[in-house]
């Protein structure tokens, strides 16, 4: 995606929200990926990105890594809380992550704590800024 828009292949209309970003992981710890989904989500008009307190190679699990959800629900949806809750923190409506695990585990520990809070994909966040 970022190498699409560099390349001026992704014509972004933009999209009015304020949005935190977890880096998961995989993507983050493990591969070093940590500018290109910030890069993503400054190129979108409108759109203002509030960090997490702990971002990057410091941003604590969301509570599904290491299949913990499938081998330890209570623990899972403990970490997932407090990740709910450090995101509540910024003052967004929105929590964006690039890791299908990480959006299932914040899903269901917001769903749990009867928390109005968007979970999205980056590639729904940006595909919602090009206007569909």
């Amino acid at each position: 995606m970022a190498r699409l828009i560099e390349a001026g292949r992704i014509d972004i209309k933009g999209l009015e929200s304020k949005v935190t970003y977890h880096d998961p992981c995989d993507l983050g710890r493990n591969s070093g990926i940590f500018n290109e989904p910030r890069y993503i989500l400054g190129q979108i008009p409108g759109l203002e990105l509030v960090e997490l307190a702990d971002n990057r190679e410091y941003c604590p699990c969301c509570g599904s890594g290491g299949d913990l959800l499938a081998s330890n629900q209570d623990m899972a949806m403990e970490v997932a809380r407090q990740k709910v809750d450090e995101v509540l923190v910024t003052g967004t409506n929105a929590v964006v992550t690039a890791c299908p695990s990480c959006v299932r585990a914040i899903s269901m520990a917001r769903t749990a704590a009867r928390v109005k809070l968007s979970v999205v994909d980056i590639g729904e966040v940006l595909w919602k800024a090009i206007g569909n």
